[in-house]
């Protein structure tokens, strides 16, 4: 038994006699603990970029949206625009054709008078 731990010792040792296996286990351990920080840094990294890039297009949308809206307003103004100038037109020709019609009604009674011998 004696010589099993002998061997086990020997394999944990160096040239200079110390024990370094617990140093051995702990360059693994840091080794490892770096490459979950590099991958959760880098996955990280991905989950921001991501993230930016759901926010830059949902200012596009938002960019979209607000042009949506002024192009509606506008195109609503000038609706409201054209509907009262047709308004004011209906008035204004209404009367006239109204003015028309009762000058050919007076044209006609006066053709009609004149015709009735005195």
């Amino acid at each position: 038994m004696d010589k099993d731990f002998n061997n086990e010792k020997c394999e944990n040792t160096c040239s200079c006699g110390h024990d370094h296996s617990n140093e051995n286990s702990l360059d693994e351990k840091e080794n490892l603990n770096s490459q979950e920080n590099q991958d959760s840094k880098k996955s990280f990294e991905e989950n921001l970029k991501s993230e930016k890039n759901i926010i830059e297009e949902l200012n596009n949308q938002i960019d979209s949206f607000k042009n949506k809206l002024l192009l509606a307003l506008a195109e609503n103004e000038n609706l409201r625009k054209r509907f009262e100038k047709e308004k004011q037109d209906l008035i204004k020709y209404s009367v006239s054709k109204f003015a028309s019609e009762i000058l050919n009604v007076v044209d006609n009674v006066e053709r009609a008078i004149n015709t009735i011998p005195d």
